[in-house]
């Protein structure tokens, strides 16, 4: 959230142009979109690495 509103900061001094903000907000937002699914994605399906552990249980 920071790092969106820097940007936005050096859009408005003319630092970088309005293509390069959203271009890294973008990459920012996909990014802890994938993060967050392969959270979500871990706590719900508890991975089974032995067939024979799962037997005995």
């Amino acid at each position: 959230m920071l790092v969106i509103v820097l940007l936005a900061a050096f859009f408005a001094v003319g630092y970088y142009n309005l293509t390069a903000v959203e271009l890294i907000a973008a990459v920012l937002i996909f990014s802890w979109i994938i993060v967050f699914l392969r959270t979500a994605g871990s706590v719900t399906a508890p991975a089974v690495t032995d067939g024979a552990s799962a037997e005995a249980s």
